[in-house]
């Protein structure tokens, strides 16, 4: 059931979600442990029962916390650098783990939460054009190098026939290249959003 809750976070599953991925998924079972077709798998009412066992008795955080530990003393957990976002695109499949979650009503400007969404450790963080002087706030840490992107207009108007130009705009489409990497777990909310708004009753024989 822990494995079960793993990747239920890792992979931003609704208990139903995840109870079919069980299914369907042979990878999922074999993780869990569940490998043979004839193993009794758990389903979403087990599996949100366990959740909550974990959110009474507050152990989820030191789960979190015990693999996060496993992870980085592994040298899995990037510490060194930090990308954030607040859209919702397509991106390329690419797994990361987020570490942090800041959700805000659609007022608040992006550039607020940026650096409330750093772990501490980063000595460099990028980000889309949208946090443009982030690093100027109140809240920021100058330890933290922000690589953030040009504003589109600013792009635009670079003279590419010039070093300086061509330069300029080779270092913004690196930037973009690492950046993709945070575009894949938002892709994956858009699409459980998606499956949980148009997903039928289930049926209860």
């Amino acid at each position: 059931m822990q494995h079960i809750h793993f990747m239920q976070q890792w992979f931003t599953l609704s208990e139903p979600a995840m109870e079919e991925a069980l299914h369907d998924m042979p990878l999922f079972r074999d993780f869990t442990g569940l490998g043979g077709w004839c193993d009794r798998l758990p389903d979403e009412t087990t599996i949100l029962r366990f959740r909550h066992l974990l959110e009474n008795n507050k152990l989820a955080a030191e789960i979190l916390k015990t693999l996060n530990d496993l992870l980085h003393s592994k040298g899995l957990l990037l510490k060194a650098s930090t990308v954030v976002d607040a859209t919702l695109i397509a991106a390329p499949s690419r797994i990361g783990l987020v570490h942090t979650v800041r959700r805000t009503s659609g007022n608040v400007n992006d550039v607020v939460q940026a650096n409330a969404l750093l772990h501490g450790q980063e000595t460099k963080a990028f980000a889309d054009a949208g946090y443009q002087g982030v690093d100027k706030r109140d809240a920021a840490d100058p330890e933290v190098r922000w690589n953030v992107a040009m504003r589109p207009g600013r792009r635009k108007g670079l003279d590419k026939t010039k070093t300086v130009g061509q330069l300029k705009d080779r270092l913004e489409k690196l930037k973009v290249s690492i950046r993709a990497k945070v575009e894949h777990p938002f892709r994956l909310i858009k699409r459980l959003q998606t499956a949980v708004c148009v997903r039928p009753p289930r049926r209860r024989d």
